[in-house]
This record gives C-alpha cells, sequence and structure tokens, in this order.
C-alpha cells in the first residue's frame, strides 16, 4: 500500500482529488497539510490534518502540492529537500527558472518531479494522437480551446499576488495540448486580455510548416472545451478534451462529404490513471512538462519566445 502527503484543502481538494485516491487500489492520505488546523474542524478528514510549521514526520514517500501556484516553488523545493517524489498542480511554478530549478533538484536527488496533467491519461487522448499521426502531413489548421464562467469574486483566480489569472488556470490546457500534440512550432503570436488585475482571456497562434494551431482560453465566458482538426476533406471534433467526470462519455465527430461519423469513447478515470501510474510505474507521460511550462510561463511574463 502507497502512502501520499497532501498540501492544501481547498475546493480541488475536496472534489477532486481525494475522491481520486479514494477510488485508486492501492493508495492512503498519510496527512493533509495546511496553514491553519483550526479552520477546518467540521471537516470530516480533520483526523488527518496537520500543520505546515507542525512537528511531525513525513513518512510518506510521496507528496501532492495543490495550493496556489504562488506556492508550488516553495513548497516543492521544500519537500524535494526532505527527500521527497513531489507531484504538483500545474503549472509546476510561473517562471521557467523556477520550474528548471526544481527539475534540476529532483534530478540531482534521483527524485521524481510530475506537473499534474491529466487529460494526457484517458483513452481519448490517445485516440486523438493517433488521428492526428494519421492525418498530420494533411491537416490545415486546429482549434484547441477552454473556457469558463466567471467564479465567486473572491476567487485566487483573480488575486494577482497569487498569480491568478486565466492564462495560468485554464490557459495551460490547451497551450500544452498543442505544445505535446505538434511539438515545438515555427512561431507564437499571442495577445491577453486584463480585468480585475489579472489576465481574463486570451489567444495565441502556434506556427508550423504546413499548418497552424489556434489555442483560446478565458474565464467570464461561455463553457468550452474541445479541440478541433481541420484538413481538407474532413473536421474532426473531440469534445471535452481536457477535464471530465470520471463516469462520462465522450464522443468524436468526424465531418465530411459523406456525412457525419461518430466514436464514442468509454467511461476512463483519467485521474485515477495518474495516480495510480505516478505511485506505481511512473511512466509519467508528462515527462517533458518544462518545454510546455517555457512557453506558458514566458507568455504569461511577455518575454519574447526562442531568443
Amino acid at each position: 500500500m502507497q502512502t501520499i502527503t497532501i498540501i492544501g484543502y481547498g475546493n480541488h481538494v475536496i472534489k477532486n482529488i481525494l475522491p481520486a485516491i479514494s477510488r485508486c487500489n492501492a493508495i492512503n492520505v498519510e496527512y493533509i497539510i495546511v496553514r491553519d488546523k483550526e479552520r477546518f474542524k467540521e471537516c470530516p478528514d480533520y483526523n488527518l490534518m496537520r500543520e505546515l510549521n507542525g512537528d511531525f514526520v513525513i513518512s510518506s514517500d510521496w507528496v501532492y502540492i495543490a495550493t496556489p501556484i504562488s506556492t508550488h516553488f516553495s513548497y516543492a523545493r521544500k519537500m524535494l529537500m526532505l527527500g521527497k517524489n513531489v507531484i504538483c498542480e500545474k503549472p509546476i511554478t510561473e517562471s521557467y527558472n523556477n520550474s528548471k530549478l526544481l527539475d534540476n533538484l529532483a534530478k540531482e536527488s534521483g527524485l521524481k518531479l510530475i506537473e499534474v496533467c491529466m487529460y494526457l491519461y484517458h483513452e481519448q487522448y490517445d485516440i486523438l494522437k493517433n488521428i492526428f499521426s494519421k492525418y498530420e502531413n494533411d491537416i490545415k489548421n486546429i482549434r484547441c480551446s477552454f473556457s469558463i464562467p466567471h467564479l465567486s469574486p473572491d476567487n485566487i483566480r483573480y488575486k494577482k499576488e497569487l498569480f491568478g489569472g486565466a492564462l495560468l488556470d485554464v490557459g495551460y490546457y490547451p497551450l500544452s495540448l498543442i505544445s505535446d500534440l505538434c511539438g515545438r512550432p515555427i512561431n507564437i503570436s499571442y495577445k491577453k486580455f486584463f480585468d480585475r488585475e489579472v489576465d481574463i482571456f486570451g489567444y495565441a497562434i502556434f506556427e508550423y510548416k504546413s499548418f497552424y494551431a489556434l489555442c483560446e482560453w478565458g474565464i467570464g465566458k461561455l463553457y468550452s472545451n474541445f479541440i478541433e482538426i481541420q484538413t481538407e476533406n474532413d473536421l474532426i471534433y473531440f469534445e471535452r478534451i481536457f477535464s471530465k467526470p470520471h463516469t462520462f462519455e465522450t464522443t468524436i465527430t468526424i465531418t465530411n462529404r459523406e456525412g457525419v461519423q461518430t466514436i464514442i469513447v468509454e467511461q476512463d478515470d483519467h485521474f485515477v490513471n495518474f495516480l495510480e501510474d505516478c505511485l506505481g510505474e511512473c511512466v509519467n507521460k508528462n515527462i517533458d512538462f518544462l518545454n510546455k511550462n517555457k512557453i506558458l510561463t514566458e507568455i504569461y511574463k511577455d518575454i519574447d519566445l526562442y531568443i
């Protein structure tokens, strides 16, 4: 039986991480580390909680960091220095240089540093990669989008000091997917739009030799979650390519002159697949996260790409 310690107890931990761990075959939570244990007296997981600066020893080999992005670097560095393998919510940091420092520290210590990227572990993404490979020489353009409605005004995504904004949150998904699927582009152009002191929506265009890919993201927009591939003869549409419940069946539609073909993708628990892989064989499908992090953080910091 593998054990894991979680740092943070926000909505994502409550609604997604803990339920996913409970669905895993051989993973238990040792501790949940929070800043102020007294705030959670009424929580069902209170008996697992320890305060961040408390006097206790973590025996589990794995730590899952699920806190605001502004804390990722310090927490990940501390845990790696303690000899722990680290799973960290995306992005690992808002700075490529900081992410690289953590990656070097992990490698020098013989430890694992894994950025959470769930969609890589769903059967639907495997199908997408196969279709992309099949049609690659005939692709004209790709459109990839992830956007959500506005959240509550006090949500951390609206807090500049916590590295909030749409780009590092929902923008991560289309940018990382195109980078993973299509490889390094010849050029990237982008635009960010701001409100409430943070970027609120935007787009990026990845230019390749024979096609381009448009990435769109945003907070305060209608919900969208898809990738669409256009070839000379086919329009291939993947719904819910990113986040989806583990009980959800997704569809792929291929539209051409002959009509519409629909492919049903059965339920697949990509969160459990990810966790069991990390704490098991640790294939780590996101091993090249630094390449994605470089594109994401340079757009975030408005640094010229590829210099």
